[in-house]
């Protein structure tokens, strides 16, 4: 068979793509929930029912080549994610934790510094070959092909900066504003919605500041997230909705003004859902910089993963 399946086992949702290794094309895309929306651990044998769920879903696929969230392990057959409160355990990725049994067993070098270059095989379950498990945030990176002067903005459940060689990473993003979300939610308002009718007029109008790091692993955490500049007459909702938006894009133009850069890539499903990052960020950011919003057909890590594969000449 020529059909792969591509896997990105991320922290809100699973994606999936069908990939024609001999037209070199992307096909049938699902998405489904992850269970890391709701918990913070998994034992390795839920995770794999959950991946016989996904994989029923494309029966003509017999290779399987995947990507997952970074910064988690394994204790006593148990993988605890980014998020768990237990910081101690193996530190081998999601998927590959699956076959440590295996003798095919390893990890890449996308999720241990002492793991393989190249993609091989890591295991065989129900008829179907799996290959080594790669790195959601490596996968954008290889989404696009980069020059020395070309960098990534992925914004999603979590965020980053990508160069070639350059990574800036645990920037609050989408798990900050859940936080918000669920505060306008429990008074009937949705936040995400309040975004999206948001335009340029309202954020240059917007007079609060506010430091969204709100969780210890967030690359400037101090004593955690606050809002300044609160005065008699500009604490309303519109004020607070445009502030906060706009406080979320300008922390990463602070980022971006340090770097010497041709090409901005926007990628993740924030940017693709809130076209007024990109509107804002050409406003403030250097004139000669080109931005260009990449993925709206298809999946970065799904396009990284398949510049991976191609590249290796699997």
């Amino acid at each position: 068979m020529n059909n792969y399946l591509l896997i990105d086992f991320g922290a809100s949702f699973i994606k999936t793509a069908e990939y024609d290794r001999k037209s070199q094309k992307l096909g049938k895309s699902l998405f489904f929930p992850s269970p890391f929306q709701h918990i913070a651990q998994i034992s390795s044998y839920e995770i794999w029912d959950v991946l016989v769920n996904v994989v029923s879903h494309y029966e003509n696929c017999s290779k399987i080549f995947s990507c997952s969230i970074m910064n988690g392990g394994y204790k006593d057959n148990i993988y605890h994610s980014w998020k768990s409160l237990i910081k101690e355990h193996d530190n081998v990725d999601l998927i590959s934790g699956i076959f440590k049994d295996e003798k095919t067993f390893h990890q890449h070098q996308h999720h241990s510094p002492m793991g393989k270059k190249n993609l091989q095989l890591l295991g065989e379950r129900n008829g179907k070959e799996f290959y080594s498990a790669l790195a959601d945030t490596e996968c954008v990176r290889e989404s696009v092909e980069l020059k020395s002067k070309d960098y990534i903005l992925n914004l999603g459940t979590g965020s980053q900066i990508l160069g070639k060689s350059f990574t800036q990473s645990h920037i609050p993003s989408g798990r900050a504003l859940q936080s918000y979300y669920k505060f306008f939610k429990s008074m009937g308002v949705d936040l995400f919605d309040e975004f999206k009718i948001l335009e340029i007029v309202h954020l240059e109008d917007a007079q609060l500041k506010f430091d969204l790091n709100i969780f210890s692993e967030s690359y400037n955490f101090k004593n955690g997230g606050s809002i300044f500049n609160i005065l008699e007459n500009n604490f309303t909702k519109q004020q607070f909705i445009a502030s906060l938006f706009k406080g979320y894009i300008e922390q990463y133009c602070e980022l971006l003004s340090q770097l010497e850069i041709e090409n901005l890539y926007l990628t993740g499903g924030i940017n693709r859902k809130n076209p007024l990052i990109e509107q804002y960020l050409a406003i403030k950011l250097a004139p000669h910089i080109n931005i260009a919003l990449l993925g709206d057909t298809q999946e970065d890590t799904h396009r990284g993963i398949k510049n991976i594969i191609e590249r290796s000449g699997m």
